[in-house]
């Protein structure tokens, strides 16, 4: 297997305790209907096509940080991959040492929302991060609307598959860069 190239399989079995970081430069979580309804087709496509073979979601750029990966390209599709997490139940990937895999840098309302969609309790609020909870919505819409995976073990199945074939390589960025040059 290629060093960079994960799945949020090889990312639960490999590095267990490994974290990612939106950091504050990062533009929020923006991915609408369009975006995660084209995901969700391409993944049930790729899925039916051939259960084994890999569904490459594209390159992560990451800066190494004081507790994982600073994300500086590719916030959106992991914070899509977590919304995955939270509604096929992927606890290994979602959740490391009781707090949420996915970290947002000076955004304590979105990671207290992570904790009450994972069940966490320690940074748990009422706070509702619209974009994420609409993210979630849209990609259960998706499972009702599809004929071959009404039911709970095809969705199993299906969740399953992309647990294992949702293919993403990380691209590491020297760790003498500036904050400039990170934006």
């Amino acid at each position: 297997m290629n060093e960079n190239r994960y799945t949020p399989y090889d990312i639960c079995n490999q590095q267990p305790t490994l974290r990612f970081c939106i950091p504050l430069y990062q533009r929020l979580f923006e991915w609408d209907k369009e975006q995660i309804g084209r995901l969700m087709l391409d993944l049930h496509r790729a899925y039916l096509k051939n259960k084994q073979e890999p569904y490459y979601i594209g390159m992560l750029t990451a800066i190494r940080g004081k507790d994982g990966y600073d994300l500086v390209d590719g916030q959106q599709r992991f914070t899509v991959m977590t919304l995955l997490g939270i509604v096929f139940g992927w606890t290994k990937f979602t959740v490391v040492n009781g707090k949420p895999r996915l970290q947002f840098a000076a955004r304590d309302m979105d990671e207290a929302y992570l904790c009450s969609k994972l069940g966490l309790q320690e940074k748990c609020s009422d706070n509702v991060n619209d974009k994420m909870e609409k993210g979630i919505g849209y990609i259960r819409d998706y499972l009702d609307k599809q004929d071959d995976l009404k039911s709970e073990a095809e969705q199993k199945l299906f969740g399953q598959y992309i647990f294992n074939n949702l293919t993403f390589f990380i691209s590491m960025l020297p760790s003498d860069y500036t904050p400039n040059d990170l934006n």
